[in-house]
């Protein structure tokens, strides 16, 4: 590895007439208050001697040829941090009138010149930096009214990356007025303080001639207190083995889809989908070594290949964690979404590596749709009868549930009955389950019962009941409300079972309350639910319903749910 390495300072860097761009493979910004609070109490706020210059830590850039341009491998928090604490001095410089000072410091540090154009000291390639726009907009004193208008009329408010420099502004402003009136001296000699306390910072400056040797430096770094991510240092690798702008320009779109498909949804999709994505492809892999996983079994004439499956299996990850997302697709199965639903809602992500390598498998013409819909059907029956009625840890099938993974993704050939016969082993016995499936309940006065999630689970049931009686497919299944035939209770738990619940319209619910039976079975007939009509079959000419009915009830449609609806 060439690199060399020397002591400098802020000074030294940003008065060059050099520009320092910030290439596709960097992270964001992500420093919040925590990093900027620390960064301004260690320059300024500690006191030293008159000659303490504090020291950043190391910037690594590589030289880009035949331009006045270094590209950023590492430090670029730091850089951007202190960029934008120079506009908030620049600031109040114009505001006490002192504007050749302001554009001094404006013109050595924050922008140059090269060939008679303006050039701007600090950006990024893949995009447009409010910062740009903040050095720009600064040309006398502005408020930070006008600086926040300034951001909306160039940004929009979904934009929480460029939305982080204007919150940096803000921050360091105040920081900087509070300062000044603990100082109690001039103003003017206190910004030229902080300004001389900022340039005069000490860093380690490495610079790298071989871009290889940049990002394998990039990988070994982290910034000034938040570790680089699993999905930020693989974002990396591949755009080291991606060295032509063309493919670079491949990486970017290509991760930029990555990103669409995870982020979106929820922020931390990105490295939910990392570690699931690698434990449908090499088994078990332990929580931060993702990274080094997939650099150390991807050579490098497959980094295309890499990106070409993340991209794939990125788009499956969306299905899985927004359900919605796959209905949203052509000739979609209802089977399928209706699997990926519960697994959504029991919060049941153990099964996701599988999902992937199905989901692969399918796409690939490998495993044929219908057989595709059997296998999600006996998953979610699997985590249903293993999770929600047996109250299982899925912890312990986890080995068997990657390894499954793992082998149907790397087999041309699979043969998918064994997935059945693995996972077999952790479900009990049928008179064991009735049992367990016999106390399930919900309750909206019972603390045993009462929660969301028996919530959700009793309406789950309820459905799938449902819809085992529509034998033609007809219906269109929806559970509006939970109806308690004997009232509810907080003291007697047989109130909660299921043998006491039936699916109604909220409508039809409310107009029920707590009517005697008798009343409720007459407006129970008005019902179209095939479980209601079932009741009235069974139950029409009872004038009263009483504990040992709902007890016998109850056991009669666990017996149903577990010989009938839910067969493993």
């Amino acid at each position: 590895m060439s690199f060399k390495s020397e002591n400098s300072n802020i000074n030294t860097i940003l008065s060059r007439n050099y520009s320092y761009v910030i290439p596709l493979n960097q992270r964001k910004y992500v420093w919040g208050v925590s990093e900027w609070n620390e960064l301004f109490e260690d320059l300024f706020l500690i006191e030293q001697r008159d000659d303490y210059a504090h020291f950043l830590g190391s910037l690594v850039f590589s030289k880009v040829k035949g331009k006045n341009s270094y590209e950023v491998i590492d430090g670029q928090q730091r850089l951007i941090t202190i960029s934008v604490l120079l506009c908030c001095i620049i600031n109040q410089l114009y505001k006490c009138s002192e504007e050749k000072t302001a554009n001094s410091i404006k013109n050595i540090y924050l922008r140059g010149v090269e060939d008679g154009e303006d050039y701007f000291k600090i950006s990024r390639e893949d995009g447009n930096l409010f910062l740009i726009q903040l050095i720009d907009f600064i040309d006398k004193y502005r408020t930070n009214e006008e600086i926040t208008e300034e951001y909306n009329n160039n940004f929009s408010k979904s934009d929480k990356y460029n939305e982080k420099f204007l919150q940096c502004y803000i921050f360091f402003e105040k920081k900087i007025l509070d300062f000044i009136q603990l100082r109690k001296k001039k103003t003017k000699d206190t910004l030229i303080f902080l300004k001389k306390r900022l340039i005069d910072s000490e860093i380690i400056e490495i610079s790298v001639d071989d871009e290889q040797d940049g990002f394998r430096i990039f990988e070994t770094l982290n910034a000034r207190g938040i570790p680089l991510e699993q999905h930020e240092l693989l974002k990396n690798f591949i755009y080291s083995y991606m060295r032509t702008a063309a493919k670079q320009q491949k990486v970017s779109n290509s991760w930029e889809k990555i990103t669409d498909n995870l982020i979106k949804n929820d922020t931390d999709s990105m490295s939910k989908f990392l570690s699931h994505y690698c434990t449908h492809i090499y088994g078990n892999v332990k929580k931060n070594e993702e990274f080094k996983t997939i650099r150390e079994n991807t050579k490098k004439d497959h980094v295309q290949e890499l990106l070409n499956e993340l991209v794939e299996d990125s788009e499956y990850y969306k299905y899985i964690d927004n359900p919605t997302s796959y209905k949203n697709i052509l000739n979609y199965s209802e089977i399928i979404y209706d699997s990926l639903m519960f697994f959504k809602d029991f919060n049941i992500r153990q099964v996701r590596p599988l999902l992937i390598s199905l989901f692969e498998k399918n796409h690939r013409g490998q495993l044929e749709l219908k057989q595709t819909e059997n296998i999600f059907s006996l998953l979610e029956t699997f985590y249903f009868l293993y999770v929600v009625v047996s109250k299982g840890k899925t912890n312990f099938t986890d080995n068997t549930v990657n390894n499954l993974a793992k082998e149907i993704h790397a087999a041309s050939e699979y043969d998918y009955g064994k997935i059945k016969i693995e996972l077999e082993k952790y479900i009990n016995q049928k008179e064991v389950l009735i049992n367990s499936f016999s106390i399930l309940g919900y309750s909206n006065k019972n603390k045993k019962f009462k929660n969301s999630s028996n919530k959700k689970m009793a309406n789950y049931i309820l459905k799938k009941i449902e819809k085992s009686y529509d034998v033609q497919n007809e219906l269109n299944i929806k559970i509006s409300s939970i109806e308690h035939i004997m009232s509810d209770s907080c003291d007697e738990d047989y109130t909660s079972y299921i043998g006491n619940l039936l699916p109604l319209s909220t409508k039809s619910n409310n107009k029920l309350s707590n009517k005697p039976f008798v009343e409720k079975m007459k407006k129970y007939k008005l019902s179209n639910s095939l479980s209601v009509k079932k009741f009235i079959e069974n139950y029409g000419d009872n004038d009263c319903w009483n504990e040992n009915d709902i007890i016998k009830r109850t056991k009669k449609i666990a017996e149903y749910a577990i010989n009938v609806v839910w067969i493993f």
